[in-house]
């Protein structure tokens, strides 16, 4: 049991330590879309702090163009048979 505490406490440890020094913006956002992870690099990038960022629905970061059909690009992706996909791997957005 400690064994598997201390490597949950190192895993946790050097997760932090990545995502600290990622050049790469990273966030991570649940089930509802709300973002859970921000990282500084996303801060540099969208110009919103972590904490302004936690808890606020992903589309904060979205231009205005983009925003508007959002919740048809998820549900035409949900309906979709992929499962994942990089952002450089989507079609087109006109």
């Amino acid at each position: 049991m400690a064994d598997s505490l201390t490597y949950s406490k190192l895993s946790e440890v050097q997760t932090k330590a990545i995502l600290l020094i990622a050049d790469d913006a990273i966030i991570s956002v649940d089930k509802n879309h709300a973002i859970i992870l921000f990282n500084e690099s996303a801060e540099k990038l969208f110009g919103y702090t972590c904490e302004e960022a936690i808890g606020k629905q992903l589309d904060l970061l979205l231009p205005e163009s983009i925003r508007i059909h959002h919740a048809e690009y998820l549900t035409k992706f949900s309906k979709s048979a992929d499962r994942a996909r990089k952002m450089g791997e989507r079609g087109e957005i006109t």
